[in-house]
């Protein structure tokens, strides 16, 4: 699931929390959908 707030949409750091985790990480926008492009092509989400 993915929550996108004022701060986000205003161009901060994401904050991602992975589910079945309870560490936070700050990660930039470009990143994280790399990260996601990523993992959809490994068929890993």
């Amino acid at each position: 699931m993915l929550v996108v707030g004022d701060k986000e949409v205003e161009g901060g750091p994401l904050t991602v929390r992975r589910r079945g985790e309870k560490d936070q990480q700050l990660v930039e926008k470009a990143a994280f959908i790399e990260q996601i492009l990523q993992e959809m092509k490994e068929r890993k989400i």
